[in-house]
């Protein structure tokens, strides 16, 4: 490299750490709430997800019945959900602003979800202990609040709206894409709960040949809404594999507390 050309500078810590505080929420909640079963894109979408988060999560002790809890934990992932990729795009829109690298960003992402997926059964645990099952659930409460605070605090601001953008975004959405995906995991989700008792092999008939179909169109459609060409990156493969290997000692660690609850 010209010793004239000098490296991009990396992302401020102001960008990172409220965008990354956000991200703790979806993994957090995910490897949680299996411990309460034994006794029970924008900086506006983010801070709609954290009021949505903070609200539910109040009101789900109160539910009268184990419906009405389902709709609120689902309401809670809807919340969640929104934390990670919009911080995904802050940062891209952040280093496109400031010319700077995000590779800090991303890594500081990657670990607050992968940390606090493995603190999960621990936290989660420790809170029925202490409050029961409606503890996973208020401890939402402040976190939300704190989230909304740090991100209108230090958050980039939101870029100026532009014309035609909903329709532009909806033009994007794969329709297509989404419904293979979502039969083949269906399916294939179907086919493992079934090895409990007697395997119906017929699911995994559906599963193979509709995540086939998935690959296929990942690999051929404009806007796919699973882009499979993206995992010949390595980066991004050996960050799909620490997830999976993450999530296997998550849900191994959740284990010995619901055996020693049951029993």
């Amino acid at each position: 490299m010209p010793q004239s050309e000098k490296p991009e500078p990396e992302l401020p810590g102001r960008f990172i750490t409220p965008i990354a505080f956000g991200t703790i929420l979806q993994p957090l909640n995910s490897s949680m709430i299996a411990v309460a079963l034994v006794g029970i894109r924008a900086r506006l979408v983010r801070r709609a997800g954290l009021v949505l988060v903070g609200i539910t999560s109040a009101a789900a002790p109160f539910a009268p019945n184990i419906a009405a809890l389902v709709v609120c934990r689902v309401l809670i992932g809807i919340g969640t959900a929104a934390q990670y990729p919009c911080g995904v795009a802050m940062i891209r829109r952040a280093a496109d602003q400031l010319r700077s690298r995000p590779g800090n960003a991303l890594a500081a992402l990657a670990i607050c979800s992968q940390v606090t997926a493995a603190l999960g059964p621990s936290l989660g645990g420790l809170l029925v202990g202490g409050f029961g099952w409606a503890g996973v659930f208020w401890i939402n409460v402040p976190l939300a609040l704190i989230g909304g605070a740090v991100i209108m605090r230090w958050g980039p601001a939101d870029p100026p709206a532009r014309g035609g953008g909903r329709m532009k975004a909806l033009a994007q959405v794969d329709p297509i894409g989404m419904l293979l995906f979502a039969v083949s995991i269906t399916a294939l989700m179907f086919w493992l709960l079934s090895l409990a008792a007697t395997p119906e092999w017929w699911w995994l008939g559906v599963a193979a040949p509709a995540a086939a179909l998935t690959v296929w169109w990942g690999l051929r459609a404009r806007d796919p809404f699973l882009d499979m060409r993206l995992l010949a990156r390595r980066g991004l493969s050996f960050t799909y594999g620490r997830t999976i290997v993450t999530a296997k000692v998550e849900s191994e660690m959740g284990r010995p507390w619901v055996r020693f609850r049951s029993s």
